[in-house]
């Protein structure tokens, strides 16, 4: 679902969901710069930090839609046109903080403060990009009716945009005010949590086949997140309460 045409350049023609993808990440990278620049952070490293994880991050949403809806793709060169849509957000985080993990350690800087920094104003893209998807006429979801419905369809898409974006607002504003008084790692744990959980309740309305106990596989993958996100958080906590018994 490439979306409405927006314009032409020369023989291109830009389409929503392209013009959304490329926004949403414009924006995720000025969340990032102001983040950084908020706790003192070295911008050195800033732009290979971003374009790195940015496109590994769109490599495995991709490649995560493709494994789990490899069906609609007529040849495996389909995979390669992004801008006609399909991207699997929890895929492009999985991947994006695996290469931004490494970058992050080839730098010699720590990576819990930066992940801090990565996951928040990631969830800024992920909401833009939802956004176009819904304005590309992705809808997702299963049959409905009510004040709800859009097409006699759930919007989830919709739902996802919306829900990303309280995430990021919430912790971008929590990170700018306090970020000093916070652990390295808290945050990117709740706001990995707050997505994951949202996520996987919003799949309960998403078009998408069962495999077990009810659950599709992208839920079965979202509870992973969500338990590596608790895991973080204890952890992190644990450290902080243990830190502070030895002072």
């Amino acid at each position: 679902m490439i979306g409405i045409s927006l314009f032409k350049i020369g023989s291109a023609t830009i389409y929503t969901y392209g013009a959304f993808l490329v926004i949403g990440v414009l924006l995720s990278c000025l969340a990032m710069f102001f983040m950084a620049r908020s706790s003192g952070k070295q911008a050195a490293y800033l732009l290979d930090y971003i374009v790195y994880t940015a496109l590994f991050g769109i490599i495995g949403a991709r490649i995560s839609f493709y494994i789990i809806y490899h069906s609609q793709f007529s040849s495996f060169v389909d995979i390669f046109k992004i801008w006609q849509g399909g991207l699997i957000s929890y895929g492009g985080f999985i991947l994006g903080i695996i290469a931004f993990i490494l970058i992050v350690r080839s730098t010699k800087e720590k990576i819990l403060p930066w992940l801090d920094i990565l996951i928040v104003s990631a969830l800024l893209g992920l909401a833009v990009g939802r956004f176009g998807s819904f304005l590309s006429g992705e809808l997702a979801g299963i049959a409905a009716t009510g004040s709800f419905a859009i097409n006699g369809l759930y919007p989830v898409t919709l739902f996802e945009a919306i829900w990303n974006l309280i995430i990021f607002a919430f912790f971008f504003i929590f990170f700018m005010l306090g970020n000093s008084r916070i652990k390295s790692g808290v945050i990117a744990a709740q706001a990995l949590a707050m997505y994951s959980l949202g996520r996987f309740f919003i799949e309960f309305y998403r078009a998408e086949d069962k495999i077990f106990i009810g659950l599709s596989i992208s839920q079965i993958i979202l509870i992973v997140i969500f338990a590596f996100a608790c895991i973080l958080f204890i952890k992190q906590i644990s450290f902080r309460k243990k830190g502070a018994r030895n002072a």
